[in-house]
């Protein structure tokens, strides 16, 4: 009986319309996560502006109110809502907004709570672009009167967001942040002169069916049933930095292909200007991952790349390039992918820079053996993993924060990030004190881009000097975001980093 509820955005012009013809319809949207009596009273309240209330739904991947979170899967809220007999539909939203269904559906008043009658506290600022689309299909938003009462607090006392570790260190940094002191940090990081140096990459996702093993030889095989190009490298790592900042240069190698180097320009945000150095004969790096549609789960890797070394008269090029200009920056990052571009001249010349220096030189499949880390010294910070560790300073041992810490003399580290996974962050800063963070993603859904996206935020807020825990909680939750989107089109934003914090501060 409730199923019959239930609607999917696509069938809402199918399923919905002929239904609801006539009708002064009331549409309700929001994520429930947790089905309360303030919900119940705004559905109620909501039922009474008209004949037909129709409640939206935020699927699992669009909600946006911190780590692990929803609770509930979207199939379990759906269920919840349209046992209610107030409730007469429940559309399921393929969007982060309400804005589609909104224009398709075309209700009457569209309802939201008395919370969203401050603007000030949306944060994403959704509720103005679904005010412009209630207007444009000619119909009003009202507010109920009901009581807010608050899910993220009511889940919290169960303790069904947070694992012990994650209450443990909250409870720690809770008297030192609130919004107001993360407004007073992005406003402080807002001016910085940033330049992002290190490879383009265009990260390539093949998504396949499995077919089975080939009837002739003993070999799977796959149907291809899409292909999407994302911004990877150094310039998912500038599109992620110039959401906080005013202005941002990178400065990168390219290929020949006129193609790929048109998608990576179009790709960058606009406060981006980038400074292309081309290798004549030679591909942009482009990773093509072939990837099960199903579980999303990495199936092969095939890379067009060349990791020799660049030439002389670019290497001179570059290296001219930057002692003219590497001093006029409060922050330089190197994202170091290993594949030839920073020779150890023009990694000299890098760690001349007067301004706040963060890098991070990455093992993969290409440059196995190959210890990129130790052409650096005297920086300011490095952002590696536990197995990066392992392999720059040539030692296994039990103990990471020894390893660490032999790494940080050897190269003269200030600020030293170790990214462990699911094990979170350890930093060792320039007094040697150890700060850890847990990890906050709860769904792993691309691991892509992770590190990137921690090394350009820890970067920032470290450049102006803000506290440690601060810097690594905010950084980590931003790695966190990342690792929970799969590709990487939509780095983490302001807004959306203040609306995640919200709920867990």
């Amino acid at each position: 009986m409730f199923s019959q509820k239930i609607i999917n955005f696509s069938e809402i012009k199918t399923k919905l319309l002929k239904k609801i013809k006539k009708k002064k319809v009331v549409l309700c949207h929001g994520v429930f996560d947790l089905l309360h009596i303030g919900h119940l009273n705004h559905f109620e309240e909501s039922k009474r502006f008209g004949d037909t209330l129709v409640v939206s739904i935020t699927k699992d991947e669009f909600v946006n109110k911190g780590p692990n979170r929803p609770v509930f899967s979207t199939s379990q809220r759906a269920k919840m809502i349209s046992s209610l007999d107030c409730v007469d539909y429940v559309i399921i939203n393929d969007t982060s907004t309400a804005e589609n269904v909104i224009k398709i559906l075309k209700p009457k008043i569209y309802s939201k709570g008395i919370d969203y009658l401050d603007q000030k506290m949306d944060f994403t600022f959704n509720i103005k672009k679904e005010i412009r689309a209630i207007k444009d299909v000619k119909g009003r938003i009202k507010f109920t009167k009901s009581h807010k009462i608050d899910s993220s607090k009511i889940l919290d006392s169960f303790d069904l967001i947070f694992n012990n570790e994650q209450k443990k260190f909250l409870k720690k940094i809770k008297n030192n942040l609130n919004l107001t002191i993360l407004e007073s940090c992005l406003k402080k990081i807002k001016s910085l002169k940033v330049l992002v140096i290190g490879e383009t990459i265009i990260d390539h996702y093949v998504l396949c069916g499995t077919l089975g093993k080939s009837g002739k030889e003993a070999f799977l095989t796959f149907k291809k049933n899409n292909e999407l190009k994302f911004l990877g490298g150094s310039g998912f790592v500038a599109n992620q930095v110039s959401n906080f900042v005013d202005k941002i240069d990178i400065l990168t190698i390219l290929g020949k292909s006129n193609k790929d180097n048109n998608f990576i320009k179009k790709k960058l945000n606009k406060n981006i200007k980038i400074k292309p150095f081309i290798k004549q004969n030679l591909p942009t790096i482009v990773k093509s991952r072939y990837i099960d549609d199903i579980d999303l789960k990495k199936i092969i890797g095939i890379y067009d790349l060349d990791d020799q070394i660049i030439k002389q008269p670019i290497e001179n090029k570059i290296n001219n390039y930057l002692k003219k200009n590497i001093n006029n920056y409060d922050l330089v990052i190197v994202t170091d992918f290993g594949h030839g571009m920073i020779t150890e001249k023009i990694a000299k010349t890098i760690c001349s820079s007067k301004g706040f220096l963060s890098v991070n030189a990455q093992v993969n499949s290409s440059n196995s053996g190959v210890r990129n880390l130790t052409k650096y010294k005297k920086v300011d910070c490095v952002v590696i993993n536990s197995n990066e560790l392992v392999h720059e300073t040539g030692k296994k041992m039990p103990n990471v924060e020894a390893l660490a810490k032999i790494l940080k003399r050897k190269i003269g580290i200030d600020n030293l990030v170790i990214t462990r996974g699911s094990s979170g962050a350890l930093l060792i800063n320039k007094n040697e004190k150890i700060i850890s963070v847990p990890a906050f993603a709860k769904n792993k859904t691309d691991k892509i881009g992770a590190g990137d996206a921690l090394l350009g935020v820890f970067s920032l807020f470290k450049a102006k000097n803000i506290d440690d825990r601060i810097s690594l909680l905010i950084s980590s939750l931003v790695s966190g975001y990342t690792v929970e989107k799969f590709g990487n089109d939509n780095p983490i934003t302001k807004s959306y980093l203040a609306k995640i914090l919200s709920h867990i501060i």
